[in-house]
């Protein structure tokens, strides 16, 4: 639920200095049904010290589902984005 992505992206935010910033690009998408849709987004963390020219990057696939008239994340996995 919300709740736990807020506090997934705060405590992974905490890891960070205060100067790094995420940045979200939408890759592509696609419905599989009318209440479900893959999307694929690479995610950079730019201004990172510990990564090459400063940015680490991963791509991240989300499933999202439809239930009662609210998208929801039903299942995500990140790996490195080469």
């Amino acid at each position: 639920g919300r709740a736990q992505i807020v506090a997934a992206h705060r405590a992974n935010r905490g890891r960070y200095a205060d100067n790094v910033r995420m940045v979200t690009r939408l890759e592509g998408a696609r419905a599989i049904t009318n209440d479900t849709i893959v999307a694929v987004m690479i995610v950079e963390y730019v201004n990172d010290q510990s990564a090459p020219n400063g940015i680490q990057a991963a791509r991240l696939t989300c499933t999202l589902a439809r239930s009662q008239g609210q998208w929801l994340i039903a299942q995500a996995h990140a790996s490195a984005a080469n």
